[in-house]
């Protein structure tokens, strides 16, 4: 999820064919694509961008990262030892990656330095950073739900589940802190304990979570989109938006509205604009015929052109110096033999020495 700052809307999909693809989608024109290659070695398991870079990773225990504003490749970074799956980012000073090892890696984005390392020794299957940077909950493959950190680096608080957390997020009210999905089933913790249980028809496979409306989003594996209240744990709406497994859900802000795009395996792509926390309004879609593994969104800010050297532009006459009435007065190309004759005078001016005279 991204704010109203940057450029224009950049969605980038990352698909079981190991290809990742990014087009600009702005609302109410058509998609423009940016980029389609195959980095990776095996399929693409996790995705996040954070406006000025990208991360893409997956089975082949691999993270690539891009420049997201330049479209240019900064490399690849080698840690893990198992399957990446999931990747976030804090502002644009951090990234963090987690893997089926254990490790949740925490990166310097300036030199892509490794800080350090946060090891339970089981698999970790997602993971969510807090806005403000000084948390991160995370959800394991052993029923496990941990809280880390980040200022002291040690886990602060576990928690076991009645079923493995697929999914995890943060919340966006005082009642929903943090947001897990295991399996039709969606649990909403304050305090660490369960405030709302909310249960749908079929696997949550997305969610997403809004701030401006009190709003969660889920998308299943049946292609609905349930809108929750996270005030009160009810629901507002269920909207059919797809015919096919729901595989990401991402909103941003543009131009002051609030729109949400949703991905099926299959790579049908629609856009809605939220209008209130009851109605999803359809924008567009499009399809790129794929089978989209994960989904990520932002908005680079747009590349300033170069400013022009200070020779080629023209500059502004100095105000003259000279009395009151003489600004009209121009100064032309003899003022330095002005000068030079001047200077003599003063040379001249200087007292000889007088001759002894002789008595």
């Amino acid at each position: 999820s991204t704010g109203d700052e940057g450029g224009d809307m950049r969605v980038v999909l990352g698909s079981y064919h190991k290809q990742v693809t990014g087009i600009e989608w702005t609302p109410g024109e058509p998609a423009a694509t940016l980029f389609a290659f195959t980095p990776h070695l095996a399929s693409v398991k996790a995705s996040a961008c954070c406006g000025k870079y990208l991360a893409t990773a997956g089975t082949d225990e691999t993270i690539k990262v891009y420049n997201m504003e330049k479209l240019i490749d900064l490399g690849e970074l080698h840690f893990h030892n198992g399957t990446i799956t999931s990747l976030g980012f804090h502002g644009t000073s951090h990234m963090f990656s987690a893997a089926e090892d254990g490790q949740i890696c925490i990166w310097r984005t300036r030199d892509w330095e490794r800080l350090t390392s946060l090891d339970a020794q089981e698999a970790v299957l997602d993971m969510s950073v807090h806005s403000s940077g000084r948390m991160l909950i995370a959800t394991y493959r052993n029923r496990v739900i941990r809280l880390w950190d980040l200022v002291k680096g040690r886990c602060s608080w576990k928690k076991n589940l009645p079923q493995r957390g697929e999914h995890v997020i943060w919340g966006c009210t005082p009642e929903t802190e943090f947001v897990v999905a295991a399996g039709n089933t969606v649990s909403c913790y304050m305090d660490g304990e369960a405030t709302f249980t909310l249960e749908h028809e079929a696997p949550v496979l997305a969610m997403v979570a809004i701030e401006q409306f009190s709003l969660l989003i889920c998308g299943t594996a049946d292609g609905k989109l349930h809108l929750w209240d996270c005030t009160d744990g009810g629901q507002t709406a269920v909207l059919r938006g797809h015919d096919e497994r729901i595989r990401g859900l991402e909103w941003c802000e543009q131009d002051g509205d609030l729109y949400l795009v949703s991905a099926t395996s299959s790579g049908m792509l629609k856009m809605w604009e939220i209008v209130s926390p009851k109605l999803l309004r359809f924008v567009q879609e499009d399809n790129r015929d794929c089978r989209v593994t994960t989904m990520c969104m932002g908005k680079p800010k747009p590349v300033v052109p170069p400013i022009k050297s200070k020779s080629t532009t023209k500059k502004k006459p100095k105000k003259s110096i000279l009395k009151p009435g003489a600004e009209n007065v121009t100064q032309h190309a003899a003022t330095p033999q002005v000068l030079t004759k001047a200077i003599s005078k003063k040379k001249s001016s200087k007292k000889k020495p007088k001759k002894s005279s002789v008595v």
